[in-house]
């Protein structure tokens, strides 16, 4: 029994040398009249390709770092101006504040200083299908929010 006690206590100990830390995505918590208000531009776009890159991340690194660079098509403006490149960048799954930015997938994206979607920012994927009630009623609440700030 002791032999088993000790081989158990071996094999957690090199469970926990292997461990790698968790990477948290901490955010402040905002409305989404608040993320509105703070985004220089807020819309509907359809990715329709992305694909892994390098470059220089937000909060991240002042070195470059593997990102996710997507081509969209803008599906509905509700603030500002998409990008006039068509494209957005994000983080790779390895951060938990990044946006996955899948192929053939709706997001309702929030650009603040630069190019990059990030959760914290408020972007987000979207069911523009009529079957998501959430995405509904979060695209009506931001529509009015837009016909209020014209």
């Amino acid at each position: 029994m002791r032999r088993f006690l000790l081989l158990l206590c071996l094999i957690g100990s090199a469970w926990l040398i292997n461990a790698t830390p968790a990477r948290a995505c901490v955010c402040e918590r905002f409305s989404e009249e608040q993320l509105f208000a703070k985004a220089r531009s807020v819309f509907v776009a359809h990715v329709f390709r992305s694909e892994e890159t390098t470059g220089l991340a937000p909060l991240i690194s002042d070195k470059p770092v593997a990102i996710v660079e997507a081509r969209f098509r803008a599906v509905e403006i509700l603030k500002g101006r998409p990008p006039p490149s068509g494209t957005v960048k994000s983080l790779t799954m390895d951060y938990s504040c990044s946006v996955l930015l899948y192929p053939a997938t709706d997001y309702l994206l929030f650009l603040h200083d630069d190019d990059f979607v990030l959760a914290c920012g408020g972007s987000r994927s979207i069911g523009l299908e009529g079957h998501d009630t959430v995405s509904t009623n979060l695209l009506q609440k931001l529509r009015a929010l837009a016909r209020q700030a014209k």
